[in-house]
């Protein structure tokens, strides 16, 4: 018959005694959880819609959109209204008192282009303002789907700490019997008592890593945090490598939207250029009145009216517009280099990670229960010692540990290369390639 896994009630105590505030703060936490286990588990497409919903950022960047289309409403709109003016006066001539009457109807009329350069540059920044916000839901789903991959590495290591804390306490007591036996040493039994230790102190920490990774991703997707379903997926085992670098440049130059953002914002700069340009000429003044002098007489009178341009030619709004355009051709260009720089920079990220967690999962053989398993198996029939048991448990253990946070690391690395791409939305693993959960 086997060792039961059951620790000392001494040793119990003991390390209760020095976990208990993190233990009962983690019991809290996981609380709510347990009293809804038949929750719908929540996947990555669900989190992504949710924060599309309900996160500050993309209502912050719809107002902006709403702001710009009121920019594009008002250049449409002739900016100056009709003058109506009403004459009326008294004459004295010779003893006898008569009246002038007067109404005029007066529009001033902008002259160059003022009002089609106007259009072009509010047309402009709207297009700006919405390939801006695309770039924000972009970046929030980016953010939310590297949360949700923490949140699932936490979860796996946190389950694994608790593998191994059972299999450190049960070599505890496997060293406890052996001493008490006479077959082992005081030695081997503080060894294991120390490595039993050690391993519930790491399940502790692990606990509150994935709490706290459950947290960030809640807070992204404006849910409470109690009540945050499970996770439901797992970690892909493989990633296909990534298309040449050169093709990822321009795919990610032609629809970046932060890069159309800014090309946008040229074009909207170079419009107002234009249009301090075209105010250089001054509005005409056009109108029509009608009048009746003394009474006697009734005048028709059309006018017309243009500033003379001698001390005012709209120098200072020029050099300015004409700033302000350098300035986005300047960060046009600075905008290319960083996705190219981007775009590289992610590629060889999500080229090397997915080639060394194909390395490390060809490294790591067999499922850890089962390697595990047979070190039971030797340490039952006596072909293995208690301090090789150790060296042998740390190894397996943190082989997988190391396989989960390359597994983490693939994907995030995936989910970095499609943000710099401008993907709509982060890569969702293909539903036919295997996964730790399945390869455990």
């Amino acid at each position: 018959m086997s060792a039961p896994t059951l620790r000392p009630p001494g040793a119990r105590r003991r390390w209760i005694v020095v976990s208990r505030p993190l233990l009962a703060l983690l019991a809290l936490l996981a609380a709510p959880l347990a009293a809804e286990a038949d929750v719908e588990p929540l996947s990555l497409a669900a989190a992504l819609r949710l924060a599309a919903e309900r996160h500050p950022l993309l209502v912050e960047q719809a107002a902006a959109v709403a702001a710009a289309e009121g920019e594009l409403l008002a250049a449409r709109t002739l900016p100056h209204n009709p003058v109506l003016e009403v004459e009326r006066a008294s004459r004295d001539e010779a003893g006898e008192r008569s009246k002038d009457r007067e109404i005029a109807l007066a529009q001033e009329l902008e002259l160059g282009g003022q009002r089609r350069q106007r259009i072009a540059s509010a047309t402009a920044r709207l297009e700006a303002a919405h390939a801006e916000r695309e770039r924000a839901g972009q970046e929030l789903a980016a953010e939310v789907a590297t949360a949700f991959v923490d949140a699932l590495a936490a979860r796996e290591l946190a389950a694994l700490a608790h593998l191994e804390q059972e299999l450190a306490g049960a070599l505890f007591v496997f060293a406890e019997r052996r001493l008490e036996a006479g077959a082992g040493t005081l030695v081997e039994r503080n060894v294991a008592r120390a490595a039993a230790g050690r391993a519930e102190w790491a399940h502790a920490l692990a606990a509150a890593e994935e709490a706290a990774a459950r947290i960030a991703l809640a807070a992204l997707i404006g849910v409470p945090a109690a009540e945050l379903p499970p996770l439901a997926g797992a970690l892909p085992a493989a990633w296909p490598p990534p298309p040449p670098a050169a093709e990822l440049e321009a795919a990610a130059l032609a629809g970046r939207p932060d890069f159309v953002a800014q090309r946008a914002e040229l074009e909207a700069a170079a419009a107002r250029l234009r249009l301090e340009r075209a105010a250089a000429v001054p509005n005409l003044v056009v109108g029509v009145a009608r009048g009746r002098e003394a009474d006697r007489e009734d005048l028709d009178t059309v006018r017309a009216g243009i500033a003379i341009p001698l001390f005012q030619r709209n120098q200072g709004a020029i050099a300015v517009a004409r700033a302000e355009a350098e300035a986005e051709r300047a960060r046009l260009f600075g905008t290319e280099l960083t996705v190219r720089r981007e775009v590289a920079a992610a590629a060889a990220r999500a080229e090397a990670t997915a080639r060394a967690l194909g390395l490390l999962q060809h490294a790591v053989a067999g499922s850890l229960g089962e390697n595990l398993d047979l070190v039971r198996k030797g340490l039952a029939a006596g072909k293995l010692r208690a301090s090789e048991v150790l060296v042998m448990r740390q190894e397996l253990v943190a082989s997988h540990r190391d396989l989960i946070a390359a597994a983490a690391d693939a994907w995030r690395a995936q989910i970095a290369l499609a943000l710099a791409l401008g993907a709509a939305t982060p890569p969702l693993p293909d539903p036919t390639t295997p996964t730790l959960e399945a390869v455990r």
